[in-house]
């Protein structure tokens, strides 16, 4: 067990601060106003720096609270750089992280996991150098770095008990409800021009729609689908907002099914059913046949009784008939895909699907030219998605801007080549096989455990089915759901479940060598 902070500690500790207290009431005296600002910076620090030292748990939330908000880039456009807020924001987690490691001496872990992120990072940095543009792959590599590995690393080392992912669970829920209560108050007011400083973004550039000025309610027709009534979250990208409320629902049903008390329970059901309105609100086709087969997963896998189940697609039914009117016509341009591929089809492809299936084929061929190692990471879009869009053979729209390629397989296999897009892909296998293992071993021993384990599961698969129709943009939240995801894997884990096939910890100690995993509860 690890062990905890002696009074000696916090004796040194409360001296220290007094005497930096004092030397901050000097420097007042001594220099006047001028130094106030940063007196009272430097004791904000220490007040924030022992807060963490005391209960750790408090810079993981706040990191998952930041992230997950965007705030770093919403504050940084007024206030400062986002890569700097970005920074202070690792550092909440960071702190947490070395209070476990080295305070409380719980040691390192290291799994298998991150060991493959590594792996890739070393294809990408080999494709870099094979590339024509070395210096784009450069800046792809860093963000591979800053918000994948080490956020990975820093995210299972710093939680080390299964009510701290609940709580940042619930941190994330309560987060996601507040953006979409923001976008249902757009829709239900029309005040789409009220963006809330950046968290509930609209585009209006293409004017308010055919709701400027009536002020008739939210129940309404859309025989037209406007650019504004697509709810884009605090990223300003509909399809990307209604991707990361979705990885949340499996996770919000298992906290409204749990063991908790009826209170927590409803509250648990209410920002779940808040998320929903929020997805409809992007009309995100891709998503909304994601959380149709994501619905099926739970009840599947137990998650959901099929009462439970009906119940919430009736009531899906009708959130959509009156916030989202415009989601059944939508849905059905999906038929018109079909038209690019045969004369069969009733349904004409729209803009935006013909334009899609342009810039995907296009990705197709550059990987196909260079199948091993791609043409480097971050490459395609700015040298090569125009040369390949204006091929006749598969331009079924005009393209010449550049363009992504609208899905993160066939984007990263003509970036990084097939080597690159295996090793990418197994990390995400690699911990679904551990989860999937760890629900077979919970469930007759702790069904709440196995349910959790299920909702892991069921949110990873949200994320890549969603990554079909979309690309590796803000790479964070993927990385962030893979760092939740790998410690939910340590901490479901236990050092007799190695008979059932489940993970082995690897959890190592100041001397580097590998100890068995301490059981947290």
């Amino acid at each position: 067990m690890g062990q905890p902070i002696d009074r000696t500690s916090w004796s040194v500790g409360a001296a220290f601060s007094l005497a930096l207290l004092l030397l901050g009431i000097a420097a007042v005296f001594a220099m006047g106003e001028k130094a106030l600002l940063p007196v009272l910076g430097m004791g904000a620090g220490i007040i924030l720096l022992a807060s963490l030292i005391h209960r750790p748990e408090l810079g993981i939330l706040a990191f998952a609270a930041l992230l997950y908000s965007n705030s770093p880039v919403n504050f940084g456009r007024v206030a400062a750089s986002p890569h700097v807020l970005g920074l202070a924001a690792t550092a909440l987690l960071a702190v947490s992280v070395l209070v476990e490691v080295y305070v409380k001496r719980r040691g390192w872990i290291l799994d298998h996991a991150f060991l493959m992120m590594l792996a890739l990072v070393a294809v990408a940095v080999l494709s870099t150098l094979l590339s024509t543009y070395p210096h784009t792959g450069l800046s792809w590599i860093i963000t591979l770095i800053t918000e994948g590995v080490i956020v990975y690393l820093f995210l299972i080392n710093a939680i080390r008990r299964i009510t701290t992912l609940k709580r940042i669970l619930w941190v994330l829920l309560a987060v996601c409800t507040v953006m979409s209560a923001m976008a249902a108050y757009q829709e239900l007011t029309g005040s789409y021009e009220q963006s809330f400083l950046g968290f509930a973004q609209r585009n209006t550039e293409r004017g308010l729609g055919d709701r400027a000025g009536e002020g008739d309610g939210l129940i309404r027709s859309r025989s037209r689908l406007h650019s504004v009534y697509r709810a884009r979250g605090p990223m300003g990208d509909p399809n990307r907002f209604g991707q990361v409320l979705l990885v949340l629902v499996p996770l919000g049903v298992i906290l409204a099914t749990g063991s908790g008390s009826r209170g927590t329970r409803l509250l648990a059901g209410a920002c779940t059913s808040a998320l929903l309105v929020g997805v409809f609100l992007t009309y995100s086709r891709g998503t909304m046949l994601m959380l149709a087969a994501i619905s099926v997963g739970l009840l599947l896998l137990g998650c959901l009784r099929k009462r439970d189940l009906a119940f919430g697609a009736l009531t899906a039914v009708i959130v959509v008939a009156i916030a989202a009117p415009g989601m059944t016509r939508r849905l059905d341009s999906i038929r018109g895909v079909q038209s690019l591929f045969s004369d069969e089809s009733r349904v004409e492809a729209d803009g935006a699907t013909t334009g899609r299936v342009t810039e995907m084929l296009a990705a197709l061929h550059a990987f196909r030219d260079h199948p091993l190692l791609g043409l480097g990471p971050g490459n395609y879009t700015p040298h090569y998605s125009v040369q390949y869009m204006s091929n006749p053979e598969i331009a079924f729209r005009i393209r010449d801007t550049q363009r992504r390629a609208h899905s993160l397989y066939i984007e990263l296999a003509a970036e990084m080549g097939i080597v690159g897009l295996l090793v990418f892909l197994t990390i995400p296998a690699w911990l679904a096989l551990r989860l999937w293992r760890l629900r077979v071993y919970w469930l007759h021993r702790d069904r709440e455990r196995a349910m959790l384990a299920s909702a892991f599961l069921l949110a990873l698969v949200a994320y890549l089915g969603t990554a079909v129709f979309l690309h590796l943009a803000f790479q964070r939240y993927y990385w962030f759901l893979i760092g939740l995801v790998g410690t939910s894997v340590h901490l479901l884990s236990q050092p007799g479940a190695q008979a059932t096939g489940s993970l082995v910890n690897e959890i190592r100690n100041r001397d580097g060598k590998v100890v068995p995993r301490e059981w947290y509860d």
